[in-house]
């Protein structure tokens, strides 16, 4: 719990140590089947961010290794976009669409422009120099393009056996315009002007009710209609954005919109580097301040104000989540505070000089003020 992530194994025989360095699989299949909760799935996604291995593809996009273990071993050390995929769509669970669609977007342009079969769903990534361009088209490959595509991207989910449809679209906030169809379901979006309309189509075996889940782009609501008519909402309890979720007694032919006013809704302020022991401010401002989740204890002598709480950095070395629950306009949500604990004092790059018996290095101050 004081790191945030599941680890990957304990010996069964012997010492029984622990192994702490999770690979993809121990990351992504815990959160596909429902077993953390949302600021567990939140703290797991950001060990990917940070010890996990990124490769570059272009612009925004990445892909990335399958574990940071060595050597290499195939399949639990490679750069594998099945895997890619699957973590994106882990990240679209966990309603984190920006960087999933950076890493879906790499997983589909590495293997299908960068590879040695162009336009096929590559196994393996040219990166991994070791086993590369094997496995083209494997179900595993092409599963996971088509999974992370319809319940990811678009966020389809549906429960035929409750006859209810749950869309929840993970779609690039600057997007203005999606639209997808497969052989049960399938919508259109667009948005202009601060209002999203969203038009359903579903053509399952029974009738099924919908459930849309969306991302608040403004901090009120001023209206929400079905089929044109005046309809009701509610704010769920999510990490990383305010989400809201509309109701519509029948799915096929629904068209949901919703039009926001308001400011933007708050993210945090901190520090990306804060020493141990030191004292730091995070801001949340223009939303007002309701508790602070630190499940990491990462923290301790918290003061609360109305926009922002100080802390004194208390926990292991290393990355560290804490969540604010934040109140403004209309909307309650729960804030990343995303920082780093290191030492109060580094010293870093060091340099030997053996001919002239001199010995150089830097020292970083992670602290919040000058030292002499």
């Amino acid at each position: 719990p004081k790191d945030g992530w599941y680890a990957e194994y304990r010996d069964l025989l012997g010492l029984k140590r622990l192994h702490p360095s999770a690979e993809l699989p121990s990351v992504y299949h815990p959160i596909d089947s429902d077993v953390p909760d949302m600021f567990q799935a939140w703290q797991m996604l950001r060990y990917v961010d940070t010890q996990i291995e990124h490769v570059p593809v272009e612009g925004d996009s990445v892909t990335i290794w399958t574990s940071n273990w060595v050597p290499w071993i195939w399949s639990v050390r490679d750069v594998i976009q099945s895997e890619v995929a699957h973590t994106a769509l882990a990240y679209w669970q966990a309603g984190r669409r920006k960087k999933a669609y950076d890493l879906y977007r790499g997983a589909i342009v590495d293997a299908m422009y960068c590879s040695t079969v162009p336009g096929a769903c590559q196994g393996t990534s040219e990166h991994s120099r070791r086993n590369a361009g094997v496995a083209s088209d494997f179900s595993c490959s092409v599963a996971m393009f088509g999974r992370a595509l319809v319940e990811g991207l678009f966020g389809i989910v549906p429960d035929a056996l409750e006859g209810e449809l749950l869309i929840r679209p993970g779609l690039p906030r600057e997007w203005d315009s999606a639209s997808i169809d497969t052989p049960d379901v399938g919508y259109t979006y667009s948005h202009a002007d601060n209002a999203e309309l969203f038009e359903v189509r579903s053509h399952f075996n029974r009738p099924m009710r919908l459930r849309l889940h969306v991302a608040a782009r403004r901090a009120q609501v001023a209206e929400v209609t079905v089929n044109g008519k005046k309809a009701d909402w509610k704010c769920l309890p999510r990490v990383g954005e305010p989400v809201i979720e509309v109701f519509a007694p029948e799915a096929n032919g629904a068209k949901v919109q919703i039009r926001w006013q308001g400011d933007q809704p708050a993210q945090a302020e901190c520090p990306a580097v804060v020493g141990a022991e030191e004292t730091f401010t995070v801001e949340v401002s223009p939303g007002r301040l309701c508790e602070v989740n630190d499940p990491q204890q990462a923290l301790k002598d918290v003061s609360r104000e109305a926009g922002s709480f100080r802390a004194t950095a208390a926990g292991r070395l290393g990355h560290r989540t804490v969540c604010a629950r934040v109140e403004q306009g209309d909307l309650s949500w729960w804030v990343p505070v995303e920082f780093e604990i290191r030492p109060a004092l580094e010293i870093c790059n060091p340099i030997v000089d053996w001919e002239a018996g001199e010995l150089q290095f830097a020292v970083a101050n992670n602290t919040g003020k000058d030292l002499q």
